[in-house]
């Protein structure tokens, strides 16, 4: 029966049934989506017409007296609302339903078959019947399901940008925890709700300075952005990159925080591995140059602050190293250093910074003052003498040689600094080798060896600076030479400082060959000459290039190796390169220089010995040595118009030299009265200002560039 069609007394029923105010309560039904009202035995009593359109798939079944229990049954079994889910025991839960009617205040939400929600809250009545009041909520369940799935699109946005996610409230205890977080070692992310995310993180979390940075941030709510590690149970260490941002109402008050957490450990440790490659020798494992200089410079930072304590700095350069390198090989050489290495970190401890500096050549900081920093240095001159190195069934010792220097405000950088300790090196070598020697401004040589060092950082500058040129000075022949169709050229190094004014060269190469930087100025030399012959090449000019090789390159196997590789990469044409090397630096290597000749030779390239008869045995070796050239050294040239006794070595030199197959060249010609005796005793060819000044290489690209083009050939 439909509340519309109810008898007078019906609705007096209804009314009774209501609380007092009547026209409250009815003003309090027209504002549901429909209200029905069964007896306290569980029968309908009335219902109104809104009531019933709400379930259509129940049309023409609602009628007085339907027991609850069987409006219930119908409901589930009709469809009637789209949220009622798979019952397994309909009986049972139509008793658990029943149960609940017996309570007051009792509310559920329906979700109706045309997609509406309305939320049914039941009312025990004074006179024991039951209200059954609907109200349509549709808007707002919409509203929840939006802000549902926004903050579930939010969840899976955090989620994608991180692996984690989770929310803190204003006590700093978790509210929520996403996804699975390797850094918890197995703790349910859902255990966490209630816990107090300090607590939880600073017991599984190394305590370091961002563990620290993320506590008191938290505390005081503070953005926070650091990289947490944990050790895990196999011992291997696990790194997360975390951030939290604090979260405040409209007020300004603390809500709470969000934050994301990302597991970095692969990016993390490749990241340790790439910087620790670039601060750390490979080899030994110790600082390299790069980063002890940083370190150096840090020191002396702080020393002109006066907020550093006493320390020493140590340049130790072995000795007979190079002995093991060569005779036992590149690995031996290897695992010596090694051995080494290990010995300086046992002997100056966990305080000190040890760096490999190069080669041989390894420094030292030492938190200690320079006394002290010498009493080690002798003890560990000691260990390393008694140090026996075993090599295939073979015994080797070295020996060393170290300079100290305070590290105080007085050295303007860790250039300056490295360069003093070196000088007090290179003092402790000349006084004997297995000495130490502490830097002294007052030594008088110690001050040959600063001026000597400060030459040497100028040819560094230069090299590094591109300042350093090739010129090249003709070497013409005589008359009588008609079966040369090749140019030929001295190579000439030309070095410029930072103001592009020449040094002189009688300053620079022999300071060059004490401190062995004559190698890598020959290997340069040489690359660059191939290069030249190439471009020469090129503009269809047959030259011979000769470059002089010095005795630092002519003792040096691996030197000796790398050129003769660079020849064999460049395959240059026979004839095309000429090697100059002197007497006396070759006969102090006779074996090798014969070696690596040979196999240059096999390559085409041709040797020329230079500054002939400047030596003591000049004769004796000029037949050991398979020369094209001899070039006779200019002291006996220059006084050959008015000196019997040169012209007659000159003369001597020419004849021995034809007799054995070698064209003679004789140098410093620096006149036409000079020229024409030389040629008049049949030199075979001339060099010297006289014939051909030195040009930049450049200028004599261009000349030859300019007559192609004028020739058109």
């Amino acid at each position: 029966m439909h509340a519309d069609n109810q008898t007078p007394d019906q609705l007096n029923a209804v009314r009774y049934s209501m609380p007092a105010n009547a026209l409250l309560d009815e003003a309090f039904l027209a504002c549901t989506a429909g209200h029905c009202i069964f007896s306290g035995d569980g029968g309908l009593l009335t219902w109104s017409k809104s009531f019933a359109s709400l379930y259509p798939t129940m049309s023409g079944l609602i009628e007085a007296g339907l027991h609850y229990r069987d409006w219930l049954r119908l409901l589930y079994e009709r469809s009637g609302i789209r949220n009622f889910g798979t019952i397994s025991d309909l009986d049972t839960w139509l008793d658990t339903q029943l149960s609940y009617i017996g309570n007051k205040d009792v509310q559920f939400i329906h979700h109706l078959v045309d997609n509406r929600y309305v939320l049914i809250r039941h009312t025990a009545l004074s006179n024991g019947n039951w209200l059954f009041a609907a109200f349509d909520i549709t808007e707002l369940q919409q509203m929840r399901k939006a802000n549902e799935l926004s903050e579930q699109k939010f969840r899976q946005f955090a989620r994608l940008a991180s692996d984690w996610f989770w929310e803190l409230d204003e006590a700093l205890c978790y509210l929520y925890h996403s996804g699975h977080n390797p850094m918890l070692g197995g703790v349910d992310v859902d255990q966490l709700v209630g816990v107090s995310r300090i607590d939880d993180v600073n017991s599984r979390m190394i305590d370091n300075d961002q563990l620290r940075k993320h506590t008191t941030a938290l505390r005081k709510h503070r953005r926070f952005d650091v990289v947490l590690t944990c050790i895990e149970a196999d011992g291997k260490a696990r790194h997360s990159h975390t951030v939290g941002l604090p979260q405040f109402d409209t007020h300004g008050n603390f809500t709470g925080y969000i934050g994301c957490g990302h597991d970095i450990t692969e990016s993390y440790t490749l990241k340790q591995s790439f910087e620790y490659q670039a601060t750390h020798d490979e080899l030994t494992g110790l600082w390299n140059r790069r980063a002890f200089g940083n370190y150096l410079n840090q020191l002396i930072e702080q020393a002109h602050k006066n907020i550093t304590d006493t320390q020493s700095l140590l340049c130790i350069d072995l000795d007979k190293f190079k002995l093991v390198n060569d005779s036992a090989g590149h690995q031996a050489g290897d695992q010596l250093l090694r051995e080494l290495a290990d010995l300086f970190e046992r002997m100056f401890g966990k305080h000190s910074v040890i760096a490999r500096l190069g080669g041989d050549e390894f420094g030292a900081v030492l938190p200690c003052n320079v006394d002290e920093a010498m009493r080690l240095s002798h003890g560990l001159i000691e260990k390393i003498g008694k140090h026996q190195f075993h090599w295939r069934k073979r015994k080797y010792s070295v020996g060393a040689c170290i300079g100290v220097v305070a590290i105080d405000n007085q050295s303007r950088d860790s250039s300056d600094l490295l360069s003093k300790a070196d000088i007090a090196c290179y003092s402790a070598k000349e006084s004997g080798r297995n000495q130490a020697q502490r830097y002294s401004s007052q030594n008088s040589f110690q001050t040959q060896q600063n001026d000597e060092l400060n030459k040497v950082k100028l040819l560094n500058d230069a090299i590094n600076d591109d300042h350093v040129s090739l010129y090249l000075q003709p070497i013409v022949p005589t008359t009588h030479i008609t079966n040369d169709t090749r140019v030929k050229f001295e190579v000439l190094l030309r070095i410029r400082d930072k103001n592009g004014a020449f040094l002189s060269s009688s300053d620079i190469i022999p300071v060059a060959e004490k401190y062995e930087r004559m190698q890598h100025l020959d290997l340069w030399v040489t690359e660059r000459a191939m290069a030249v012959i190439t471009e020469l090449e090129n503009l269809d000019v047959k030259a011979s290039l000769s470059v002089n090789l010095s005795g630092n390159t002519l003792s040096s196997a691996n030197t000796l190796a790398q050129i003769v590789s660079l020849v064999e990469s460049h395959r240059v044409e026979p004839g095309s390169l000429c090697f100059e090397i002197t007497e006396t630096a070759a006969i102090a290597n006779i074996d090798k220089v014969l070696a690596t000749m040979g196999e240059l030779r096999a390559l085409g390239c041709e040797f020329s010995l230079d500054d002939f008869g400047s030596g003591l045995s000049s004769f004796g070796y000029l037949k050991s040595l398979p020369v094209e050239y001899l070039k006779i050294d200019g002291s006996f040239v220059r006084n050959i118009t008015e000196d019997r006794a040169c012209r007659a070595i000159v003369t001597a030199f020419n004849t021995l030299s034809h007799e054995m197959g070698i064209k003679t060249v004789a140098e410093f010609v620096e006149s036409k009265e000079i020229a024409q005796t030389l040629t008049d005793l049949e030199i075979d060819y001339l060099q010297g200002y006289s014939v051909g000044m030195p040009r930049d290489v450049d200028d004599w690209l261009a000349d030859y560039r300019r007559e192609l083009k004028l020739t058109g050939t």
